[in-house]
């Protein structure tokens, strides 16, 4: 029997079975719980839209064992398997699962009643009540030295002491011919436990399951199915000679196949993706094909260096970014004179920094940044996207995320793919249908638009303002000089502070107040509307 509450109901977890083939029109259970779930997972895809795919889920509402049905009549052929999900304080007790196209067996008494009742020395309740607890106090005795799985009949005493702890309040010292001590002694011990336990962390993690070889698919139609194919690695990499894993998916052998010595592939690729993140372009400037139809790379011999460089520290992603951002390469000014760019106009040998502008999740992260709004707070749940009234359509959610996503950094708004943040799409963020390798980098009319009329941006720099008016004792010039260094990373110009003064001054007229705050708000837009707020030097 599978038993998740064996040792308490708030542990969670999942079960999963072997990878089957469906061969009849129904599957039973037989099982026991309360906030749990059961899913026929087929073909490697759970089905949850009703009613096309409905009974292919259900949740069991009694801690009474009982059968449970499923109608899989129209899946027969096709490959599945079962999980049972206990994500709450509920438990599950599974002990048989069978495949028919009858109905479900009669249930069974429990042997250990009926061979108690059989007793001939049970003749009063008082005798009775005495040969249960006799039952009662061996089940608890199995449970606390952790006999009771092993025992031939655990099915029927852990059903009977899932029962004793749900219906504890039977055995209290009131209820003198059937108290145990022992219970009491163990639910308090229990009790003390649970209350010890935190909420389990949930992590992405991937387990083994079961081992398949798959059908060449002609022309990618599943229709058309080819010859099967043992699991191995690409063919064009490694030749059609290869070994079929022993045991398992293959998973490891790939891993162990991708990170060998003697292939640098994997590497290099590495190496070039930190590579572009730092630089702007990678050594390979098509990060998604090192093929033949890729481009070749401008320095090979640096791509090979790094990559052995890279195996060699031990595959440190962290000891590899900090040497390419302390190298004299990253440290280069992105001014340069008219006899290199002659030389080499596309900068491919790398005779200067290239000017880039920040991704669209950096834009914003900016503005809040500058604002002091930027929530610099690790992990958590993911914000819902803010909805304007234009983002409308099917699969709409049913309530909007707050305008500057409670201040978390990009990363985390949600993403809705049919529904994405109409900021990040003017600065080219990708649709997420497949993986980019490389972001294309656009300069449209439509960015300057974002920058000036986008809500979220009219707001920062409301909060940008209010922060800079807050520091007492500053005159103008200082305030201004500090706008300058939170969004430029440089003291401002005599120039520029007198443009500046200029600005406020003739916004201050418009709004009919001397040093009205609205008019630093318009001043911290202007600034954010500024080039250079978006492109890095």
């Amino acid at each position: 029997m599978a038993n998740s509450g064996g040792l308490s109901g708030i542990l969670q977890g999942a079960l999963r079975s072997h990878t089957f083939t469906i061969s009849k029109n129904r599957i039973l259970y037989h099982m026991a719980g309360t906030g749990v779930t059961v899913n026929l997972v087929i073909d490697g895809f759970q089905r949850i839209r009703y009613p096309i795919y409905g009974g292919l889920t259900f949740a069991p509402n009694s801690l009474q064992p009982a059968w449970y049905s499923m109608d899989v009549g129209k899946w027969t052929g096709h490959k599945a398997y079962i999980e049972v999900l206990d994500e709450g304080a509920g438990s599950v007790m599974l002990d048989r699962i069978l495949f028919t196209d009858g109905p479900a067996p009669s249930p069974l008494p429990d042997a250990r009643i009926i061979k108690l009742l059989d007793d001939a020395s049970v003749t009063s309740i008082a005798s009775l009540a005495h040969a249960y607890k006799v039952l009662f106090d061996a089940s608890l005795r199995e449970w606390q030295e952790n006999r009771l799985e092993q025992a031939p009949d655990s099915s029927e005493r852990i059903v009977l002491l899932d029962w004793m702890l749900a219906n504890s309040a039977l055995f209290t010292a009131v209820n003198g011919a059937v108290a145990s001590n022992d219970l009491e002694a163990l639910l308090k011990r229990r009790t003390n436990l649970e209350k010890s336990q935190t909420q389990p962390h949930r992590v992405l993690a991937i387990a083994d399951g079961t081992p398949e070889d798959d059908l060449v698919h002609i022309r990618g139609n599943y229709k058309t199915p080819g010859d099967l194919v043992p699991r191995r690695f690409f063919e064009a990499l490694d030749g059609p000679s290869q070994p079929a894993p022993k045991n398992g998916s293959g998973r490891l052998e790939l891993a162990e196949r991708l990170t060998a010595a003697n292939d640098p592939l994997l590497p290099r690729v590495m190496v070039n993706r930190l590579w572009q993140h730092h630089f702007g372009d990678g050594i390979v400037r098509t990060p998604d094909d090192f093929g033949v139809m890729g481009e070749r790379p401008t320095h090979p011999e640096l791509l090979d260096w790094l990559a052995k460089e890279f195996v060699r520290q031990g595959w440190s992603l962290k000891k590899m970014h900090r040497m390419m951002v302390l190298s004299s390469t990253y440290r280069m000014a992105s001014r340069s004179d008219a006899k290199s760019d002659e030389a080499d106009p596309q900068n491919r040998i790398l005779h200067k920094a290239n000017i880039r502008r920040l991704e669209a999740e950096c834009i914003r992260d900016a503005a809040l940044a500058v604002s002091g709004r930027l929530n610099t707070q690790l992990y958590g749940p993911s914000v819902m996207p803010y909805l304007t009234d234009f983002m409308a359509g099917r699969g709409r959610p049913g309530s909007s995320g707050p305008l500057d996503g409670d201040g978390r950094r990009s990363v985390y708004i949600g993403v809705r793919r049919n529904f994405l943040t109409p900021l990040f799409l003017a600065f080219d963020y990708p649709v997420p249908f497949t993986s980019i390798g490389r972001r294309s980098v656009s300069n449209v009319p439509a960015q300057a638009l974002a920058l000036m009329n986008n809500p979220l941006f009219q707001q920062q720099a409301e909060v940008w303002a209010k922060k800079t008016l807050a520091v007492p004792d500053q005159t103008p010039q200082q305030r201004i000089n500090t706008l300058y260094q939170e969004a430029f990373g440089r003291p401002v110009s005599a120039g520029e502070t007198a443009d500046a003064i200029a600005f406020l001054g003739e916004q201050d007229k418009g709004y009919g107040t001397a040093g009205d705050a609205r008019s630093w708000a318009d001043l911290c837009h202007v600034l954010v509307n500024v080039k250079e707020f978006i492109f890095m030097e």
